[in-house]
């Protein structure tokens, strides 16, 4: 893309490129850029025209809030202690158990990378059904 744009802006390349282009090509293209730049141009008018709207509407909020007593500060400071109340979830419970190198009970969720102890088990030949955790 990049050197799409450093050739596009050269001058002496655009001239070589029109030599070899007839009079019909360059008018195609002529015309193509042409409506690309209106696009471009509109979407930009468009998208500042719609920045104004919103500011404006922003200001208008404010003016009402200022009117019925209301610090506007005071509504940031009400959505970052909503935000901050996220909820823990339980941990999860325990899927696998085994004993590892050293003799000692160790359990596994299921969940993440499976332990270097278990992997070592199941390349002994052992299989996951043998470790799972059955809760009656």
């Amino acid at each position: 893309m990049e050197e799409t744009i450093i050739l596009l802006s050269n001058y002496g390349y655009l001239r070589q490129l029109a030599n070899k282009l007839t009079h019909k090509e360059m008018e195609v293209i002529e015309r193509r850029l042409t409506e690309v730049f209106s696009e471009v141009r509109e979407e930009a008018e468009k998208a500042k025209k719609e920045e104004k709207e919103r500011k404006a509407k922003i200001t208008e909020y404010i003016k009402m809030l200022k009117q019925d007593g209301i610090d506007p500060n005071e509504l940031s400071l009400l959505a970052e202690t909503h935000s901050s109340r996220k909820k823990k979830r339980a941990p999860k419970a325990p899927k696998y158990r085994f004993i590892d190198s050293n003799g000692e009970e160790r359990t596994w969720t299921g969940q993440g990378r499976t332990p270097s102890a278990l992997t070592a088990l199941l390349e002994q030949g052992h299989s996951m059904e043998e470790f799972l955790i059955i809760n009656l």
